[in-house]
């Protein structure tokens, strides 16, 4: 008859009286909801049953005025005054249940009183006389519901038996009391079975939810980790294949170059071979730049020894130092750790443009910035050169044009975006966003 879990320690729960069973959170496990909205009924159960008991023994007295041993109005002033001494103890007060001795043990005499005083006035509230056993469970905390349950029996054995009470009264109504106590023990064990069945329910729920919340950061772990293995793989092989064109491709053609160097100083000016030399040589000399950006490209370069920032400061001093351009880089945000292959798209993208800059745009003046943007991370880079018809922009062909496809396939592989504004005479913004850290599964796309 006890509230669940009465006089015991619950388990700590924020935002809720004591005594009162805590509301169920969004985040709570469907076991520990449950439970609580059981327990929230039952206690909401037993605080209107005393209602209902006062009413309906206060109905069936207005019903049968023939055993009313006083005035109606005495009658439903009590009534009226045990109903309000109930709402203030319990219903306005629902963290004293079984938690405040000193309120509680006022509250239960006090019902005990009015049960009394009733049952003078008719036989109909000995049900609320009665009803004080089952309340004792319900607001005295602990063992003291056990001493209560005798207050109830020694106001019944008067009101049944009289003063001297009989034997018979004396004996049924101890009986009596001893049943109530007992069923008490019992409902009071079973509620705390119950409580010990949900809080170890709550500790498995959590402990699930733990090692779920392990495992995939566990997942999460080996994926960065084969992630790193990949980049680890993918720069070595680059490296690799830099070493290769280097040591074949951009080697014979600077061979071919020297020996079409010698050839053209061989043969004279108005011989009809030199005309086809020189194109070749022509030829030759560009291709070998080429192979030269093509191996400086695949080769680690700045990232392999520092951030983005740095890296970013030492490709922008190299074109000012090669082009004798004014040329800036500005950071803005805070600067926040990326996947490396975002570092590695906006390095190649920020490259590309930069040489695009110096070999079409004539720019006098260059301007890099690298902003953080919380979740993600931008390079703008803005020159002052002749720019271009951006919305008229043709595809890549074999006279080039393929540096913006380049760098835009590079930027969509890390789930990122490219955007080129331009206006001929007006210069040029190349802008490439991308978020800190994409998709484990595009990861190694830029390369």
């Amino acid at each position: 008859m006890a509230r669940l879990a009465g006089g015991r320690p619950q388990p700590e729960r924020a935002s809720h009286p004591p005594g009162r069973p805590p509301a169920a959170r969004a985040d709570d496990p469907p076991i520990t909801a449950a439970a609580s909205r059981f327990q929230r009924r039952w206690n909401l159960g037993w605080e209107l049953a005393l209602y209902v008991i006062i009413a309906a023994a206060a109905v069936l007295a207005l019903l049968d005025p023939d055993q009313l041993a006083g005035e109606p109005m005495l009658l439903l002033a009590l009534v009226a005054g045990s109903l309000g001494w109930h709402l203030w103890f319990v219903s306005l007060h629902p963290e004293w249940p079984e938690n405040r001795l000193g309120p509680m043990a006022v509250y239960f005499v006090g019902l005990v009183g009015f049960g009394g005083l009733l049952s003078t006035l008719h036989p109909a509230f000995l049900l609320l006389a009665a009803g004080a056993y089952p309340m004792a469970f319900v607001v005295l905390p602990g063992r003291w519901a056990y001493a209560g349950i005798l207050i109830p029996g020694a106001s019944l054995t008067v009101l049944l038996g009289g003063l001297p009470p009989d034997v018979a009264t004396v004996g049924q109504l101890a009986g009596s009391t001893l049943v109530v106590g007992a069923v008490g023990w019992a409902i009071r064990q079973l509620e705390s079975e119950a409580e010990l069945r949900r809080q170890t329910s709550e500790e498995l729920e959590r402990a699930l939810l733990a090692l779920r919340t392990a495992a995939r950061e566990q997942d999460r772990l080996r994926s960065r980790m084969l992630a790193r293995e990949r980049e680890a793989a993918v720069t070595a092989e680059r490296a690799r294949m830099a070493g290769e064109l280097h040591d074949t491709l951009a080697q014979g053609l600077a061979g071919i170059t020297t020996q079409l160097e010698i050839a053209e100083e061989l043969v004279a000016e108005e011989h009809p071979a030199r005309r086809r030399i020189g194109s070749a040589l022509t030829l030759a000399r560009s291709s070998l730049v080429e192979a030269r950006r093509s191996v400086h490209d695949l080769r680690p370069g700045p990232l392999l020894t520092a951030g983005l920032g740095d890296a970013l400061h030492t490709v922008v001093d190299e074109w000012r130092t090669r082009t004798g351009g004014v040329a800036r880089l500005r950071i803005t945000g805070d600067p926040e750790p990326a996947d490396p292959a975002v570092d590695r798209a906006l390095l190649r993208a920020t490259q590309e443009s930069l040489a695009n800059i110096e070999k079409h745009a004539a720019a006098t003046e260059v301007t890099v910035t690298l902003s953080y943007l919380g979740d993600l991370v931008a390079v703008d880079i803005v020159d002052d050169g002749v720019g271009f018809d951006a919305d008229h922009l043709g595809s890549p062909g074999e006279t080039g044009g393929h540096g913006l496809s380049a760098m835009r396939d590079r930027v969509a592989a890390v789930q990122g975006r490219l955007a080129v504004e331009s206006r001929p005479g007006e210069g040029t913004m190349i802008n490439a966003t991308i978020p800190l850290r994409p998709g484990i599964a595009t990861s190694g796309a830029a390369e």
